[in-house]
């Protein structure tokens, strides 16, 4: 016998994905990677964070790869 869920995660999933269609439509590509951007540089969860760092890292050039470009 199964029992009642209380949370459907695939049920949430959908309701967030619609929401997001809704806000974005009419919006290009551009403007959506854009939207996400900002909204990463000023978001404090854990993924942000993470994002930022790699960011971070990408962005700035190690040392290997400034004495090769000398």
């Amino acid at each position: 016998m199964k029992m009642k869920k209380d949370f459907d995660c695939v049920e949430m999933k959908n309701l967030i994905q619609q929401k997001l269609r809704e806000q974005r439509k009419g919006m290009t590509d551009k403007n959506i990677e854009a939207q996400i951007e900002r909204g990463l540089e000023i978001s404090q969860t854990p993924i942000a964070q993470l994002w930022r760092r790699i960011r971070k890292k990408k962005d700035t050039p190690s040392a290997s790869t400034a004495t090769l470009s000398r």
